[in-house]
């Protein structure tokens, strides 16, 4: 009977490829998040709470420029990839990589106009607001070839050239912030340097790949990209407002000593969102494929799978609070005051997990305009209250967290059912 039972298990896993797929994503993310959380693990020892809090300033400032270098549009590629042609992808791609170029000057030019004012509004060396920028731009041709072996399907080509970079951050960090005494500043270089020697492996691989790297920009293709993408520079600061903004009120308020133990919680909650970040990875790819092909059933195939992922992410939530509160009670006790955070950062991460359940119709049907709305408009309200409760309590703020991410879920939720009701027994012609 036990036989029969892994027998099926394993002939679903080996002929579905969505299964395998997810898998393989989930295997490497875990691996490279898994990495990378070590590595914040022993940089919280070797670093103090205010080195720590200013690396997290740092890595706040990445969030928001990892967006607004490409200004939202690389997400295009995965919503044309399988009904354009490779040459018309391959201008997509030019387009994309010479807008972010003129979008990275034009703000290098800004902060050299203005240095002082950037270096008391972003709270860290002006040098390393310059190395934050430059990183995203190096990226986007690193995450246009990630996107590509996604779409393709080929998830061992994205997880080895995801296990590269981070494994050059890791070696180099450790190099510099610990062997060199570097601190924080230390792990800014590793990754910048990171970033250029993926930036060239990146280049050269997509040429393997018949993609032709270069700087030209097609009018028509820039409005087409810019009318998706403009969009979502709102919708993604988002994130920083709801998360890194919240960093910069904390340090403002309470100062860094507590922005380290909050963004120590923080960092942690993000393993429950790379395991929904990595089967967003290959669901995304189902999803898009099947609503092009207008495979039959497959609505049925989407509710179940939103049931059975539901329930997943809650039992992940779960085991991580455990775990995150047992590090800190055995090996972590600097951290102790960090404790009240678990609960409502570990559950404001499932509701994000649900939040990529639902969001690819949007990002289909080309409804960025109103995932904005959605978004940005709760973002907003989300600072404002941020900014009253935080100079009480950090605590309140990461309930505010949770309440936050929670609506904008319920949202997103109900306006992809509208698109493509998988909520619903009948589902619409597209």
């Amino acid at each position: 009977m036990l036989r029969t039972i892994k027998e099926k298990i394993l002939t679903i896993v080996v002929d579905n490829s969505f299964v395998k797929n997810s898998l393989i994503f989930t295997l490497f993310a875990t691996i490279n998040n898994g990495l990378n959380f070590l590595l914040i693990f022993l940089l919280s020892g070797y670093l103090s709470k205010q080195a720590f809090g200013e690396l997290n300033l740092f890595s706040t400032i990445l969030l928001v420029f990892t967006t607004i270098i490409p200004l939202g549009t690389q997400g295009y590629i995965s919503v044309i990839y399988y009904k354009k042609n490779k040459k018309y992808i391959n201008r997509i791609m030019n387009t994309i990589i010479s807008l972010s170029l003129i979008v990275f000057l034009l703000f290098s030019f800004l902060f050299y106009l203005l240095p002082s004012s950037i270096t008391n509004y972003m709270s860290i060396p002006l040098e390393y607001v310059y190395c934050a920028i430059a990183i995203c731009f190096f990226q986007v041709i690193y995450l246009m070839l990630l996107e590509v072996f996604r779409l393709e399907e080929k998830p061992v080509k994205y997880g080895l050239l995801t296990m590269t970079f981070v494994g050059l951050n890791i070696g180099l960090t450790w190099y510099l912030c610990v062997q060199r005494n570097y601190g924080w500043e230390g792990r800014a270089l590793a990754q910048f340097i990171s970033s250029i020697i993926c930036f060239g492996i990146s280049i050269y691989y997509l040429r393997q790949l018949g993609f032709y790297i270069g700087f030209n920009v097609n009018r028509n293709h820039l409005k087409r990209i810019t009318r998706f993408g403009l969009p979502l520079i709102p919708h993604s600061s988002t994130v920083w407002l709801r998360m890194g903004l919240d960093r910069y009120i904390i340090n403002f308020f309470q100062g860094s000593s507590i922005l380290g133990s909050f963004s120590f919680i923080f960092n942690f909650s993000g393993l429950i969102l790379m395991v929904g970040t990595a089967f967003n990875a290959s669901n995304s790819v189902f999803i898009f494929k099947n609503l092009t092909s207008g495979s039959p059933n497959i609505s049925v195939k989407l509710k179940k799978q939103v049931l059975i992922m539901t329930i997943a992410f809650a039992v992940i939530t779960v085991i991580s609070m455990v775990v995150i509160y047992g590090i800190i009670k055995l090996f972590m006790p600097k951290y102790i005051d960090a404790i009240p955070y678990i609960f409502p950062l570990c559950a404001a991460a499932f509701f994000q997990c649900i939040y990529y359940l639902f969001v690819n119709y949007i990002f289909y049907y080309k409804k960025t305009k109103e995932l904005m709305y959605i978004t940005f408009s709760i973002s907003i309200i989300h600072v404002i209250l941020s900014i009253c409760i935080t100079r009480y309590t950090v605590v309140g703020l990461a309930y505010l967290n949770l309440l936050s991410n929670f609506i904008i879920c319920s949202c997103v939720i109900y306006y992809s059912n509208k698109l493509y009701p998988i909520l619903r027994k009948q589902n619409i012609n597209e």
